[in-house]
């Protein structure tokens, strides 16, 4: 699973990268995104190159969707077995001064 697999911007991210690479090597890949557009965009592109891609829609800052996103998986393919974080989320303060909230 590769959240944040999207692209904000013009050209390649690195999100897309990653999900591209993992997809080049063989692996099934659930590229997940807030913008179910821009998930489906790459799941296309993977698809198209013969590869294996499930495009999820899910704010990684969100439990409940990253819940949701990982529940999609299973059901779809099986327990994801491997997650990448390609989303950045700004938050002040030490690690382990961090509420869960946060």
């Amino acid at each position: 699973m590769v959240f944040g697999a999207g692209s904000s911007g013009a050209g390649l991210s690195n999100g897309q990268a990653a999900a591209l690479t993992y997809a080049r090597a063989g692996a099934a890949v659930a590229c997940v995104d807030r913008d179910p557009a821009a998930a489906d965009r790459i799941t296309k592109e993977i698809n198209a190159a013969g590869g294996t891609a499930l495009a999820v829609q899910a704010d990684a800052t969100r439990e409940d969707d990253v819940a949701r996103a990982v529940a999609e998986v299973v059901a779809a393919w099986q327990p994801p077995g491997g997650l990448h974080n390609n989303v950045g989320v700004p938050i002040s303060g030490a690690v382990v001064e961090t509420q869960h909230s946060s």
